[in-house]
Order: structure tokens, then sequence, then C-alpha cells
């Protein structure tokens, strides 16, 4: 396994994207770690901080902010809040909780939460940012490149067509190449870029351009798969002003935390994953594939599990050698192994991209999903060695989600038995939800309801605003479901 193509910044870049929330919510709204937790509500054992409200408040839909004044509508989207708790409340004690979709989801967002908090507690935390950074941040960011640049598969050829960018000049070079006459001319402006600050390239680009005379062509410079050449054509540089360093402070300092975040990660994987030398059968490997495969390409794929499909189709050949060899070694690594069979439940089924040319382009993709789903299953275990999983937040942020997940599939209940029309489902919900506040104690602090600022501009009352969790497909917090306003008395 070459631990390089795990590590590189746009692979971290994806595997950032999924445990990272938006700075937005990083750094303004929520610090859980802080020993005075403000409880704005209880219900039952179910605990609404008040940043909880905040962010619900702050992303949901504008239509449930019902009420003439900011008071009223504070109380009743309060009120949703706790409705949902309630229906989840119930949810949990029939056990609807425990269907195969709830699992799922809970599975796939404890494994979020615990990547959440090493990157959180091992990672964030010792990530500093200082003044000279930020104000050589802004200085670089008024230096523009306008530069040629040259792909090449092989490390060889790179070299070759270098010298002759440097012999011939570019237009005489491709007229060799071509074997064209002399009063040809070879459009390469796609080669040529726009003007170009280091915010706008790719770091390994900027590297290879900040220190480049004008019109010397760079040695070869592998990024990715490819070979590039680079020449800079004209560098345009502006004056900062001085009021630039106090207004522009906030948003190089995040862009420069997010920078080192990802080279912490990378640092962090690293250090994580090289000593287990992780090593992938091949022969094992192919077997796997080959199955996915065939489910991927299958009209079941959208609505049977890989685990499900399997099972249907025992009498497909490529299936019963999956199950000839489920208990055979698919990876070892020092300190222990996965069989086939073992290693299904860790695979990022789910990531699975939708098209792929070739089949060898396929297998390489499922293989880089194996790379993936071992190095979060060992930042899963670091996670839980450390005790992360019984910290407060990630206890509070599993029960969020966990009550939404039961909510939701009470709702569909709901939904399933009263098919006839919506007042039917209105009137049992409402039904049930006066006899779960007659059963659950609730507790509201309506001093800090009242006082609590929220943000009450037309904007955020015309307008949803929903901040997603970059990379998968859910919200970055669980807010209240939108059908309320309909559904409830």
């Amino acid at each position: 396994m070459n631990k390089k193509k795990y590590f590189s910044k746009k692979n971290i870049l994806i595997f950032t994207s999924l445990i990272v929330i938006t700075f937005i919510v990083i750094f303004y709204f929520f610090n859980f770690n802080n020993s005075k937790i403000k409880v704005l509500a209880k219900v039952g054992t179910k605990v609404i901080t008040l940043e909880d409200f905040l962010l619900n408040y702050e992303f949901g839909f504008p239509h449930l902010k019902i009420g003439n004044t900011t008071i009223e509508r504070k109380k009743n989207y309060l009120q949703f809040m706790i409705n949902e708790y309630l229906l989840a409340l119930d949810a949990e004690s029939k056990q609807l909780n425990l269907s195969p979709d709830v699992q799922f989801q809970t599975e796939r967002i404890k494994k979020e939460l615990l990547l959440e908090s090493v990157i959180d507690n091992d990672i964030k935390k010792n990530i500093k940012v200082n003044p000279d950074e930020i104000k050589d941040a802004i200085n670089k960011s008024k230096v523009s490149f306008k530069f040629f640049f040259w792909p090449e598969t092989d490390f060889n050829n790179a070299i070759i067509i270098k010298e002759m960018f440097e012999k011939n000049g570019i237009d005489e070079t491709f007229k060799k190449l071509s074997g064209k006459k002399s009063d040809f001319h070879f459009d390469y402006s796609k080669y040529i870029s726009d003007y170009k600050s280091w915010l706008d390239i790719p770091e390994e680009t900027f590297l290879a351009i900040k220190d480049l005379p004008v019109n010397k062509f760079s040695d070869p410079i592998k990024i990715d798969d490819l070979y590039f050449i680079f020449q800079v054509q004209d560098i345009r540089r502006e004056a900062v002003r001085n009021e630039e360093y106090l207004s522009k402070a906030p948003t190089f300092q995040k862009i420069l935390f997010n920078a080192k975040l990802q080279d912490g990660v990378i640092d962090y994987v690293d250090k994580l994953v090289t000593p287990k030398n992780v090593r992938t059968k091949a022969r094992v490997f192919n077997i796997f594939a080959d199955a996915i495969i065939d489910w991927h390409n299958s009209k079941d794929k959208n609505s049977q599990s890989f685990s499900n499909w399997i099972k249907a189709n025992a009498d497909n050949p490529i299936v019963q050698k999956y199950f000839t060899y489920q208990d055979s070694i698919l990876i070892n690594y020092n300190g222990g192994s996965f069989t086939l069979g073992e290693f299904q439940k860790y695979y990022y089924f789910d990531k699975i991209s939708e098209e792929y040319q070739t089949r060898k382009q396929f297998k390489n993709h499922l293989n880089f999903l194996i790379g993936m789903s071992v190095r979060d299953y060992f930042m899963e275990l670091d996670a839980m060695e450390k005790g992360y999983d019984n910290s407060p937040w990630f206890e509070h942020q599993f029960m969020k989600w966990t009550s939404k997940f039961a909510f939701e599939e009470i709702f569909k209940n709901y939904v399933a038995q009263n098919t006839s029309s919506n007042s039917n489902i209105k009137e049992k919900i409402n039904v049930d939800l006066n006899l779960l506040k007659s059963k659950y104690d609730i507790y509201i602090n309506s001093e800090m309801l009242d006082t609590v600022k929220v943000n009450e501009t037309q904007k955020s009352k015309g307008g949803a605003f929903q901040l997603m969790k970059s990379g998968v497909n859910r919200l970055a917090e669980p807010i209240v479901d939108g059908y309320w306003k309909s559904i409830s008395n």
C-alpha cells in the first residue's frame, strides 16, 4: 500500500472535509469542552444546550420561526425541538432505533464523530497562527503569476521536452514534435494561466513557481501522477494598504489554520499508520473487487446493500467465489489482519464513485477506498483508546444525531400507517405528543430563552441557509424537520 497516495494533499482535503465542520461552527458556535454548559431545556434524559438552540434557530427553516415577537418565535421553535426529542424517546422505547437503517446511520455517525474527536484533540489544539504569518500571507496574496505549464506522464519524456523548450522555445518545440510546416502554430493557450496568487492554485504549483525566474523553465515536478514543466511569463505586484492588514486578518487566519490543519492530519496519519506496515493480498482483493463491481453494475445497487446483494445472489459464480474466500486474509498489518468477511463491515461502500472508464481504473479506485477504510479504522481505535468516545462532547453529539435518526424512523411509521391524508398524520402525532408530555419530564430555562439573542434579520427570516457537512450527504447540525409547521397544533 503506497502511503503517499493516501496522504497526498488532494486526498487529505477529501478526508478533512468529512470531519471538519465549516469554520462558522468551529469558531463561533460550539465549545462543549467548556465546563459551564448552558442547559436551555431537558426532555427526559435528553439535553438541549443553548448552543444547540442557537445553531438550530440560525440554520433552521424560516417558516418554523412562528410568532409576532422574537420571544414568541424562540418559544415556538424550541417547542419543535422538544417535540422531536419526545418522539425520539418514544421511538427508542419501541426499539425502532434498532432498525437496520438506523443502525447503519448510527455506526456511520459514530465513526465520523470519533474522527472529528481526533482532529479536535490531537491536531487542532496544537495549531497556532501568529500575526506575522497572517501579515506575510496577505503580502503574498498581492503577488500574482501568469505561467505556462506542460504535463507529461513520463519523467524522462519531461526532461527531453524541457530541454527542447529551452533550446527552441515553445512554438518551435511544438512544430518539431508535430512534424508540421514552418507556418504551423500550436494553440497552447489552455496551458497558460490567468494571473494567479497563491490563494488560487494548489500549494505544489505555487512552490514550483514562486522563486522561478521569469521565462525560465522549471525542472519536471511530479504532482499526483504527472510531471509538470512550468514557466513564469509575468508577475504582478500590488501594494497592500495598511487597513487591509486589519480587515483581512480574520479571513487569512482561517485560511492558514486550515492549511496547517491539513498538514497536521497528514503528519498524524503518517505516524499512526506507517508503522502498521499495511499489506493487501492481491488475489483476495481482486475477488473482493470483482464482487463489488458486479453489485455496482447490477440493477439492485440502489435498493440493496452489498451485504444483502451477495446473500440474494448466492448462485452468481463471482459471489460464490467471494464466499469461498471470505475467511481468507485480505489485509495484513503489524499486530493483526482482516479476513475478507471481516473487512466488509469497515469498507466505504457509500464512497464508491459512480463511473469509471475501465475496469482497471475502477479497481484502482476500490483499492484506494481500502486505504481510506484502513486509515479511518486505526484512527477510530486510537480515538477509543484515548477515551474520546466517553467525552461530554462526543456523548452529546452522538445523542443529538441518534435522536434525530430515531425521530425520522418513527415519523416514517406515522406516514406508512396514515397514508390517506396529512390530517390523519397530524392528528395521530398530536395525540401521541400530549401523552408523551405527561410521560416525560420537561424542563425549560425560560429566563435564558427570553434573554438569548438570535439572528432576526430579514435575510434569516426569509430564506433558509443550511450548513452542510462537506463530503457527506447530511447537515452539519441536526436541525428541526421542516414538516413541523403542518403537523403540529
